[in-house]
């Protein structure tokens, strides 16, 4: 649902996603990770951006409740 993520494979709490051109724009346009936190923090929703080589395009997501995960993922369809 969210081709502009690339998750990676994880066995922890969260999962850490790297921002990627989406296959409805064809590949054209691709999504800042930090404008994907600053819109979420808008909304009051918390992810980890990173800052760092090798990390600028990649988002941290924490999973919380089944309640927060779906609210996340609205919050990720109006993006």
């Amino acid at each position: 649902e969210f081709d502009w993520l690339h998750p990676y494979p994880s066995s922890s709490n969260y999962v850490l996603c790297r921002m990627v051109a989406s296959k409805k724009d064809h590949g054209k346009k691709m999504r800042s990770a930090l404008e994907i936190k600053d819109a979420l923090a808008k909304r009051g929703i918390l992810i980890r951006y990173y800052n760092s080589k090798g990390l600028e395009d990649c988002i941290r997501v924490s999973m919380g409740t089944p309640e927060q995960m779906n609210t996340l993922y609205d919050a990720l369809r109006e993006l």
